[in-house]
């Protein structure tokens, strides 16, 4: 499978006769970071970035993702940059 970004910004996955993994779900990430977890800023880089992250799932097994960039962020304060407000980010991870 080869996954690709494209100059918009979207994720291209081509794969052959093989299926791929995906996952969705939801990051929450606070505006005041917590110790050894980093902020919404932080978050916002790593899923800007062109590179793969690794992402570890429920049952402990790592996988090589990319995220896709058709993220949707939503805030629980209405002062999106208040201390105490956390940032949740819908997210979909390509195994690639």
């Amino acid at each position: 499978m080869v996954a690709r970004r494209l100059l918009s910004g979207r994720t291209n996955v081509t794969f052959g006769p093989v299926t791929y993994s995906s996952w969705r779900g939801h990051i929450s990430a606070d505006v005041t970071p917590k110790p050894l977890f980093g902020d919404v800023d932080t978050l916002r880089t790593t899923y800007k970035k062109l590179s793969s992250v690794e992402f570890v799932d429920h049952f402990g097994n790592a996988h090589e993702v990319v995220v896709d960039r058709g993220v949707d962020e939503k805030s629980a304060s209405p002062m999106w940059t208040a201390s105490d407000n956390t940032v949740e980010v819908n997210v979909v991870l390509i195994k690639i």
